[in-house]
């Protein structure tokens, strides 16, 4: 379903840095979710730092990342020089309240996540210039 990619903060690849764990994004231990634990709806591919920061955390506002109307441009904006993810500044506010609830229940601005963010950001931008010379 992810390709190898943690379905909350895209760590890629699972398995290799990044253990690949099961999480039941409604939890299980939940007595409202209980009847959900094996729903593949409910089963998501995740990294252990994601699974970790989100634990049995469970809130309505929560964007789930298979939803048909997703969209990461939609809810959330990177800086780029400290790769720190925040809500969207032009987004409804609606928006701006599921962004602030993904990012802290995921854990989404933990260390060393937005170093590991800037990092890759700036990987097309400082090997850019090079890619035309031995074209």
């Amino acid at each position: 379903m992810t390709d190898e990619h943690c379905a909350y903060c895209d760590h890629f690849p699972l398995g290799i840095e990044a253990s690949a764990e099961i999480d039941h994004f409604q939890p299980k231990s939940d007595d409202r979710f209980a009847h959900l634990a094996y729903e593949w709806t409910n089963l998501y591919g995740v990294c252990r730092r994601c699974n970790q920061a989100k634990s049995d955390r469970w809130e309505a506002a929560l964007l789930r990342p298979d939803d048909e109307d997703y969209a990461f441009d939609r809810y959330f904006e990177v800086d780029l020089l400290t790769g720190r993810l925040e809500p969207r500044g032009d987004a409804p506010q609606a928006d701006r309240e599921r962004a602030r609830v993904t990012i802290e229940v995921f854990g989404l601005n933990l260390h060393p996540r937005p170093r590991e963010r800037a990092r890759i950001a700036r990987e097309p931008i400082e090997d850019g210039p090079y890619r035309y010379l031995f074209a």
